[in-house]
C-alpha cells in the first residue's frame, strides 16, 4: 500500500478556507484565470476527511464561515460602489453567501462519513443542489456559480442545454473531488489514479458533446432577419441630484441614435439601454384613474396632469423618430422606419397606488397612410378642420407605444425594500424615492416578423426566471427568436460586476438556444449568438455601438422543456443530508446523555 499523507496546517480551517477562496477569487474576473477553478476547491475539500472533534465543532465552522465570507466579500466588493448605503446590502450579502461553504463541508462530510459515498459523487451533488439552493433563497443570488469561470470555453458551457449552468458546475467539482479525495488519508496510488481517469473521462464526454452543439446551422437566406444596433453612452449613474443629467443623458443617447442610423440606413431596430430614455414615466390607465389621496388633488386637475405629462413623453419621442431620419441618403429620406427599444418607466393610475414599473418599450412608427392625414390636417386652417383632424393633431404622434415590457424579477433594496409597504421610512435609507412594482409576464415583441423577448437589468442572471419567461411565450405559441437585454450597470463603476454579469448572459444564450443581445449603458454590450461565443463586445466604460444582424433559428434545447431538474435533484440530496445528519447526531447525544 502507497500511503498518502499531509502535513497538520493542512487541517486548519481558516487557512484552507482562504486558500480555496483566494484560488476560486483569481478564477473570475478581473483577473480570471479560468484554470484555477479545476483546483481551487481541493483545499476546501481536505477539510471533508478532517477527524470531527465535538468540542471545537462551533469553532471549526466558524472558520471556514469566515474564510469563505471574506471571498464573498471580495468577488462581490463592485456592489458596494453603486451608493453608500449599498456597503449596508453589500456586508450582509457576502456574509449570507459565506454561509453556503462550511453548509457544502457539513453535508459532504455527512455522505462520506456516515453514508460511506465516494467523495466524487458526495462534493459535485451538494455544491450543485447548494448553488440551486443560492438561486432562489433571499430573493436568489446565481452570479458567481462556480460554471462562470468556464464562460468563455465555449465547448464546454455547451452542456448548459441540458443540465442548464449546473451541470457545468457539477463537472468542474468532480474534477476538484477526483484530485482531493484521498489527500490527507491513507489510500493506494491506484485506486487515485481510478478516480483521476473517471473524472478526465467525463470531461471528455461533455467536450465532445460541445464540439458536436457548437455546429451552427446553415444560414437559410429565406429567413426572417433583424438589423439592430446596440447603444452604449457611458454615462456613470450618480446620486448627486445633478438637475441637467437626464437631458445631458438624454442628448448623448440620441446623438448615438443618429449617427448609428447614418452609418447604416438599413437598420431595423435601435435598442436603448435600461432607464435611458429619461423622460418617463410614460402614464397609462385601463380604468379611469384615481388621484392618489396623498395629492390631495380633484380628479380634473389630476387629468390634467397625466394629459400634461403624456404630451411632454410623445413630444420627446417624435423629436427622437424625426431626428434620427434626418440627412440619410435619398431612398431613406424621412421613411420613418425605423424601430425602438427604450428603457424608461411607466406609471399605472387605475388605482391609488399607482404603481411605477422599470419598462422596457417598443416604439413603432406611425404607418404611412395616418401620417398622411395627420399632414393634411395640417395644411387645412383650422377653421375648417373637422373634429377627427382636430383631435389627430392634438395627439400629433409619429411614433406610438406598440408593446412594453414591466420588469418581474426585481432586485432587492435596489429596486424594492422589504416591509418598506409597512415601514415608508425604510426608503430614506437606500437611494429609492419610492419602491418599484413587478410586471407579471413576458412581453414578445415580433419586429419585421422576428420575435424578441426583452429583459431588464439582472433578470438575466437568474437562470429560472429566463427559462420560463422563454417557456411561457413558447407555450402561448410565439416562441422567441433572440433575447435582448437592457441594463444600466453604471451603479458599478466599471468593476467586475460587469463581467460576472455578461458571463451570466453567456450562459443564458447556451441554456435556451437563442441569441442573446445586451445594450449595457457603461458596458458590457455584446452580441452573444446561440452557443455562447461573444460575437461582439462593447468596451468598458466608453461609448460605444453595436451593430448586428440576426436570424429567426430554431434550435432545440432540453433545458428550455425541463428546467431545472439536474439542480433540483440535488438540491433534494442536500436536503436528505441534512436531515439524516441532524437524525444523526440527535442519535449520539442521546448515547452520550449530552
Amino acid at each position: 500500500m502507497d500511503q498518502m499523507t499531509s502535513p497538520r496546517w493542512w487541517h486548519n480551517p481558516l487557512l484552507l478556507t482562504l486558500a480555496s477562496g483566494g484560488l476560486l477569487w483569481a478564477a473570475f474576473p478581473p483577473l480570471g484565470i479560468t484554470l484555477l477553478a479545476w483546483v481551487a476547491l481541493v483545499p476546501a475539500l481536505l477539510l471533508v476527511h478532517r477527524k470531527d472533534n465535538p468540542a471545537s465543532r462551533f469553532r471549526w465552522y466558524l472558520l471556514i464561515w469566515i474564510g469563505s465570507s471574506l471571498h464573498w466579500l471580495l468577488l462581490t466588493q463592485g456592489i458596494r460602489l453603486a451608493h453608500w448605503s449599498t456597503h449596508f446590502a453589500w456586508i450582509p450579502l457576502g456574509l449570507y453567501l459565506g454561509l453556503y461553504l462550511p453548509l457544502f463541508i457539513g453535508l459532504t462530510r455527512v455522505a462520506v462519513h456516515c453514508w460511506r459515498w465516494p467523495l466524487m459523487i458526495a462534493a459535485p451533488l451538494t455544491w450543485t443542489g447548494l448553488e440551486l439552493v443560492r438561486g432562489h433563497a433571499m430573493s436568489g443570488f446565481s452570479m458567481g456559480l462556480l460554471a462562470h469561470t468556464q464562460a468563455h470555453w465555449t465547448t464546454l458551457i455547451q452542456l448548459s442545454d441540458l443540465l442548464g449552468a449546473y451541470g457545468v458546475s457539477f463537472v468542474v467539482m468532480l474534477v476538484n473531488a477526483a484530485l482531493a479525495a484521498n489527500l490527507g488519508r491513507q489510500t493506494t496510488r491506484g485506486r487515485w489514479i481510478v478516480h483521476l481517469a473517471a473524472a478526465l473521462l467525463a470531461v471528455v464526454l461533455v467536450l465532445s458533446y460541445g464540439h458536436l452543439r457548437q455546429i451552427e446551422p446553415v444560414a437559410d437566406n429565406d429567413a426572417r432577419s433583424l438589423k439592430i444596433a446596440l447603444l452604449q453612452g457611458s454615462i456613470d449613474t450618480t446620486f448627486d441630484n445633478d438637475p441637467s443629467e437626464p437631458q445631458r443623458m438624454y442628448l448623448a443617447y440620441r446623438q448615438l441614435s443618429i449617427k448609428a442610423r447614418q452609418e447604416h440606413p438599413d437598420l431595423d431596430l435601435i435598442v436603448w439601454p435600461e432607464s435611458m430614455f429619461p423622460f418617463g414615466p410614460e402614464i397609462i390607465h385601463d380604468q379611469p384613474p384615481v388621484p392618489p389621496d396623498a395629492l390631495g388633488m380633484e380628479l380634473q386637475t389630476y387629468l390634467e396632469r397625466i394629459e400634461q405629462q403624456n404630451h411632454y413623453f410623445q413630444a420627446n419621442l417624435d423629436d427622437l423618430l424625426w431626428l434620427i431620419n434626418e440627412d440619410l441618403p435619398g431612398p431613406f429620406q424621412k421613411q420613418l422606419d425605423i424601430q425602438l427599444i427604450l428603457g424608461t418607466s411607466v406609471q399605472q393610475v387605475d388605482d391609488p397606488s399607482t404603481p411605477y414599473h422599470n419598462a422596457a418599450l417598443w416604439i413603432r412608427p406611425l404607418p404611412e397612410e395616418l401620417r398622411e392625414l395627420i399632414r393634411k390636417a395640417q395644411g387645412t386652417p383650422e377653421k375648417e378642420q373637422s373634429e377627427e383632424q382636430k383631435q389627430l393633431l392634438k395627439d400629433n404622434r409619429d411614433g406610438s407605444v406598440a408593446g412594453r415590457y414591466y420588469k418581474s424579477h426585481l432586485v432587492v433594496f435596489g429596486e424594492y425594500v422589504p416591509l418598506a409597504d409597512r415601514f415608508p421610512w425604510l426608503y430614506k435609507l437606500v437611494p429609492l424615492t419610492q419602491g418599484i412594482s413587478p410586471g407579471t409576464s413576458p412581453s414578445c415583441f415580433t419586429i419585421n416578423g422576428v420575435r424578441v423577448i426583452p429583459s431588464i437589468c439582472f433578470e438575466s442572471t437568474a437562470p429560472h426566471f429566463m427559462r420560463q419567461q422563454v417557456k411561457q411565450l413558447s407555450d402561448q405559441g410565439t416562441p422567441p427568436d433572440v433575447m435582448i437585454n437592457i441594463t444600466n450597470d453604471g451603479w458599478f463603476w466599471g468593476s467586475s460586476v460587469l463581467d460576472l454579469h455578461l458571463a451570466c448572459n453567456v450562459f443564458r444564450a447556451v441554456e435556451l438556444r437563442l441569441p442573446l443581445l445586451i445594450a449595457a449603458n457603461t458596458g458590457l454590450s455584446a452580441v452573444i449568438d446561440s452557443t455562447g461565443r461573444i460575437r461582439q463586445q462593447g468596451p468598458r466604460r466608453e461609448e460605444g455601438i453595436l451593430i448586428q444582424s440576426v436570424q429567426a433559428r430554431n434550435r432545440f434545447s432540453l433545458y428550455r422543456k425541463t428546467g431545472d431538474l439536474f439542480g433540483i435533484g440535488a438540491a433534494l440530496v442536500c436536503l436528505f443530508l441534512a436531515v439524516s445528519g441532524w437524525r444523526i447526531q440527535r442519535a449520539k447525544r442521546r448515547e452520550t446523555g449530552s
